[in-house]
């Protein structure tokens, strides 16, 4: 055997040869190794595998620690023919940066600067695996082509295969008569053929050309042409389309989202929808984000609604015209040394539009628009707020006398010292208060400026075993009112609140079913006086009577808000035992039971409610037990020891396995001579593939049920579809009725309704949606 200069014969305990030779054709792989397909050869024991594709194999090159440029090939047999060709015979691989390749004959033509591989070929990297019967690649460009070649991406599960793949230079591949899923290979439910698919580098995205979409290799869907990402930069072109029912009783709702890509800082999405009977509504979102904002901007727009101007016409009224709603959220971060902020703004065309149409705009409520904007400046031991607030009310039902006021602004000023053992906190606030008094008469008219000061001196003292908490608050408010005929224009209160919190910690040791448990008896006092302070003459802009329930015991003022400041001469007792797994520090039983005892009538009132002469609360309780990993019972509730009754009552039954799989939800929820509702919801598996999906919301007073979806879903492990009816009660008291439809790919996407509001049908449906990706 005779070799030239520029190669080297390493001896091997085997008889095997080394050749180092210049050679970048490899870097195809990088091209491939996010964005290409596989396909395995050995068999499942089930039709319904979904394992996950073994990794590249690596051995010899996880071996070699740093690789040059050079290319690096072993052999059992070298026929090397100077000038000319280079022959390598049994157990050929060669090796060029991360990436090595298999087969079993190859050879280097030196006079036109080629390389084929021949036989069992395998290219693979740590995550790519890349096969075929021959490949050719060039020594001097980056040009290779595969025959018969099969991919994937062991880490995406998307693989495929094709007729023919070129790499014409370094930052394109082009997979002629090809097709790629992300199904298993041996179990191909799914798969997209095309005629020819190129992927650009450079670009970041892909075309295909001819391309059928094959359910268990018969055609469905046939597309000309169609684009595709394949990194994470964005393309314009269009989304999955959703199907559905409209709201106009036996329609339908189609819409086509177009992406636009339109800078690197800012992008759009176009969405028109055909809804049955109302027409063409469509919807702009736009998105920007800057160095110190994130905004987000929405329109939707319809121009003339049929079923809606029928449904005025019907009622005697005239015709709404066009219809439109807007939503802008601007999220503000920290900015001029700490400063950050929120902005918040909506308006719609008229109070049932997001009732009817809302599709995409950023509003969850449908009886109200909140707007604000709202910036914080934080340091060590104090806090700086500003907010603008205005919440417009949506509702027809609602009196001119409950719209809420404008907050014009709100500033707020906290700061917290430690002075050895004691605490100093302060808090004022200036609220400028404004509502539309059009339709308002006497004091409802009323608006203004409230200026409030809270400072406080406690003397928090800490054991292992206990706390004990003395504190004085001095809260002091100045009103300067405007249009308030009862009094004088100023007015001044100010209320001394004394408080004393303790509580005190037993713990044992304990043992339940093989696990270490903590069991813990906690007792808690609280004693709260506050004078009555006159405070008929002041009028309320934002105070309330809140909920009653196990943690407004410890709370020294029983209305919220600062217009009322509650007189107080009372005694809280509370209890809470809990038994804490010391291996995950959960606790598996929680119980806490409280009340409180008056020993003054409480005379502080807004319009006569919480005024009470009555010397004991209710009696508060909790109850949380988890006594297996997924399984959650919750219950609260509120009892008279007077009337012998229960007030109120909430109780809910949460299950999950641990694939999400199945998952049970069950609550009941009672308010005595106001509500009593049950809501069950459910998702299990009737057989491998098939699952039952359901919610019914019943009424327990008006015996009628008020909400319901029931539906099925078939799944395999790359793909899944779901039919859903769905009934809900309408704000005019009608059951309305709806389908949902969803047909979704692994990996790839999913056609049909949307889904986000799931969860809030179906407790854990979210976390259920994060196992099938």
């Amino acid at each position: 055997m005779h070799l030239s200069a520029n190669l080297r014969f390493t001896s091997k305990p085997k008889p095997n040869y080394k050749v180092r030779l210049k050679l970048s054709t490899f870097l195809v792989l990088l091209l491939l190794s996010n964005h290409t397909f596989s396909k395995e050869k050995q068999a499942s024991s089930e039709s319904n595998s979904c394992q996950k594709l073994p990794n590249a194999p690596l051995t010899k090159l996880q071996s070699i620690e740093e690789i040059d440029q050079d290319l690096t090939i072993y052999a059992d047999r070298v026929n090397y023919q100077p000038d000319a060709k280079l022959e390598l015979k049994g157990k050929v691989e060669m090796i060029h940066g991360r990436y090595h390749a298999m087969s079993d004959t190859a050879s280097i033509d030196q006079t036109k600067q080629k390389a084929s591989l021949n036989g069992d070929i395998v290219l693979s990297s740590p995550d790519l695996i890349l096969s075929g019967d021959t490949a050719e690649m060039s020594l001097v460009d980056d040009q290779v082509s595969v025959t018969n070649a099969v991919f994937s991406n062991p880490n995406t599960m998307i693989n495929g295969e094709a007729s023919k793949l070129t790499h014409p230079d370094k930052d394109t591949l082009i997979i002629n008569d090809g097709l790629f899923t992300s199904c298993p290979p041996e179990n191909r439910s799914w798969a997209f053929a095309s005629e020819k698919i190129t992927l650009d580098r450079e670009l970041g995205f892909g075309h295909a050309k001819n391309t059928r979409f094959l359910i268990n290799d018969t055609p469905v869907l046939y597309m000309p042409w169609f684009s595709f990402p394949i990194d994470d930069r964005r393309k314009s072109g269009f989304l999955y389309p959703t199907l559905g029912s409209s709201n106009t009783e036996r329609g339908i709702f189609l819409s086509t989202p177009y992406y636009l890509d339109l800078a690197p800082e800012y992008d759009a999405t176009i969405t028109p929808s055909y809804i049955h009977n109302r027409g063409l509504h469509t919807e702009i979102e736009a998105r920007h984000k800057s160095q110190f904002t994130n905004s987000n901007l929405a329109l939707g727009f319809l121009d003339q609604d049929k079923y809606f101007d029928n449904e005025r016409l019907s009622a005697g009224g005239t015709k709404q015209g066009s219809r439109w709603g807007l939503s802008f959220e601007q999220d503000i971060s920290p900015f001029a040394n700490g400063w950050h902020g929120k902005v918040k703004y909506s308006e719609v065309s008229d109070n049932d539009y997001l009732g009817d149409l809302n599709q995409g705009l950023n509003i969850d409520r449908k009886d109200y628009l909140d707007r604000r904007a709202q910036f914080h400046f934080s340091d060590d031991d104090w806090r700086l707020s500003i907010l603008l607030q205005q919440f417009k009310s949506i509702d027809d039902d609602i009196e001119a006398s409950e719209v809420a006021y404008q907050r014009l602004p709100e500033v707020t000023f906290d700061i917290s010292e430690s002075f050895k053992r004691f605490k100093f906190d302060w808090q004022s606030q200036y609220v400028y208060f404004y509502r539309n008094r059009e339709d308002l008469i006497g004091e409802e008219r009323s608006f203004g400026s409230r200026i409030r000061h809270n400072p406080s001196l406690s003397l928090p003292l800490y054991k292992s075993w206990g706390y004990l908490t003395p504190s004085f608050t001095l809260d002091h408010s100045d009103y300067f009112l405007q249009d308030y005929s009862p009094v004088d224009n100023h007015l001044s209160r100010t209320v001394p609140i004394y408080e004393l919190d303790t509580g005190l910690f037993f713990d044992r040791p304990s043992y339940f079913e093989g696990k270490n448990i903590r069991h813990s008896l906690e007792p808690r006092l609280y004693y709260v006086y506050s004078e009555v302070s006159s405070q008929n003459d002041i009028p309320n802009f934002d105070s309330t009577l809140p909920s009653f329930y196990y943690q407004r015991l410890f709370s020294a003022n029983r209305f919220s808000g600062g217009d009322r400041i509650g007189d107080n001469n009372r005694l809280t007792l509370g209890f809470t035992s809990r038994w804490t797994d010391l291996n995950d520090g959960v606790d598996k039983v929680s119980l806490s039971i409280g009340q409180i005892y008056h020993y003054a009538d409480r005379q502080v009132s807004i319009n006569g409610l919480g005024e009470s002469d009555r010397s004991d609360s209710l009696l508060a309780s909790e109850l949380v037990l988890r006594p297996l990993p997924g399984l959650e019972f919750k219950m609260t509730g509120l009892w008279d020891a007077r009337e012998q009754q229960t007030r109120e009552g909430n109780a809910g039954i949460h299950f999950h396995t641990a694939d999400y799989r199945s998952l049970i939800n069950v609550s009941h929820r009672y308010i005595r001579h106001e509500i009593e509702q049950t809501d069950s919801s459910f998702i299990t598996p009737i057989t491998q593939s098939l699952s039952l999906i359901a919610r019914w919301r019943y009424d327990l007073d008006n015996n009628r049920t008020i909400g319901s979806l029931a539906g099925v879903e078939y799944a395999g492990c790359c793909w899944r579809i779901q039919f859903l009816s769905q009934s809900y009660l309408s704000n005019d008291s009608e059951i309305l009725n709806g389908l949902l439809f969803r047909f979704q790919l692994s990996g790839v996407g999913n056609f049909g309704q949307s889904t986000k509001n799931m969860d809030k049908q179906i407790l854990g449906y979210s976390a259920r949606e994060a196992q099938f990706q």
